[in-house]
């Protein structure tokens, strides 16, 4: 994000020396007119005139407004320059963050992906132990269902024997006792 940033701010950044540039190219060029009306009307004034200090005092001033003229049309031209690598520049930056910008998207894809595989990896996990859990819950209430199904009669038989030389056994106070 750093470096979309930095992109973005060059972007800005370029394109306020455009608008500056742009603005002084307006500037010069609005000059021109006013030079123009200048040459206009000392043509017309040498026209009207028989004077040689008034006609040679207006060739000056059109020599003059000529050599501003001159000089705007330079300065234009090196704005034009400047306000050309300017916008290669723009045009440069621009791309640079289009660049960035897919490879932010790209990254941010991929980590969306890599996290759903994650969180699908997390849900078989989960699931697979409640399956488990779900295994061992049935086992254990089969065993339940079994330990109460205990018959309520018992029948028990006693097989009982009388060693040789011993006293006789009692068993019918024992089978009372039980």
């Amino acid at each position: 994000m750093p470096m979309l940033d930095t992109y973005r701010n060059n972007m800005a950044r370029k394109r306020d020396e455009i608008a500056k540039l742009t603005r002084d190219r307006a500037n010069e060029s609005g000059k021109i007119p006013s030079l123009n009306s200048k040459i206009i009307s000392a043509n017309k004034a040498i026209s009207h005139t028989k004077s040689s200090a008034t006609i040679q005092s207006k060739i000056r001033e059109i020599e003059q407004a000529n050599k501003s003229l001159s000089d705007i049309d330079k300065k234009i031209a090196d704005i034009e320059k400047k306000l050309a690598s300017k916008e290669k520049e723009y045009n440069y930056e621009e791309r640079r963050f289009k660049q960035e910008e897919e490879r932010v998207l790209k990254k941010r894809e991929q980590d969306d992906k890599r996290r759903i595989q994650e969180n699908d990896r997390w849900i078989s996990n989960i699931n697979n132990s409640l399956q488990r859990y779900d295994n061992i819950h049935n086992y254990l209430s089969n065993q339940i269902e079994q330990l109460k199904n205990i018959p309520e009669k018992i029948t028990v038989l006693f097989f009982a024997t009388n060693p040789k030389n011993t006293d006789q056994l009692r068993l019918d106070e024992e089978v009372r006792t039980i």
